[in-house]
């Protein structure tokens, strides 16, 4: 049975503004409104870089940059992103469709040379593994946007199903990802439905 605890006068307020925020920005990725502003903020027209799971962040992300790989595992969700890019007149995203559960989802961040991207974001399927990958692909003064992290990284967060402030990492994946970033800089962002982290590399 869904427990319904986290419905508070706080959490229905929290969704109340989401949606109007959601319909007063239609075009805007599905990470956490501070977090968008932080990373509009970052982007530059000559970054280029990759995101893990295709979505509204796909087109706003290609408006912006030189450059982007965007990886999907949903074939209809790929289709529907990809005829979404035609509105634009000029865009250089290599979409890639590929298996959740293969090397190809992967596989088209990992063989990139180390330290060759300005930003990553992972907001898909196998997140602690995208993470990992993105920590060494990351250039020094990149970014790491990770959607949802209240989910797999302790935090203070009222968001529903956050982990607490009192708990370790998620799993072993998630322990290591924390490790390896101890010491950059965390913009950490929460609208109370969900919370978006941005870890600046050093």
């Amino acid at each position: 049975m869904t427990s319904l605890a986290h419905w508070t006068p706080r959490y229905a307020y929290d969704r109340l503004r989401s949606v109007v925020y959601g319909l007063s920005h239609p075009d805007t990725p599905w990470i956490t409104p501070e977090a968008t502003e932080v990373f509009e903020r970052y982007l530059k027209h000559e970054h280029i870089g990759a995101e893990w799971g295709a979505g509204r962040s796909t087109r706003w992300i290609a408006e912006r940059v030189a450059g982007l790989v965007s990886i999907e595992h949903d074939p209809d969700w790929y289709a529907r992103v990809e005829k979404d890019l035609t509105k634009l007149t000029d865009h250089s995203v290599n979409m890639v469709l590929a298996r959740g559960d293969g090397p190809g989802y992967l596989d088209p961040v990992k063989s990139l040379d180390d330290g060759i991207l300005d930003f990553v974001l992972v907001d898909g399927i196998r997140r602690d593994e995208c993470a990992l990958i993105a920590v060494t692909k990351i250039k020094s003064g990149g970014i790491i946007v990770i959607d949802d992290a209240h989910r797999y990284l302790p935090s203070e967060s009222r968001a529903p199903n956050a982990l607490g402030n009192d708990t370790d990492a998620m799993d072993h994946n998630w322990k290591r990802f924390a490790k390896q970033t101890a010491a950059w800089e965390v913009t950490w962002t929460s609208d109370g439905l969900r919370d978006t982290a941005i870890y600046h590399k050093p």
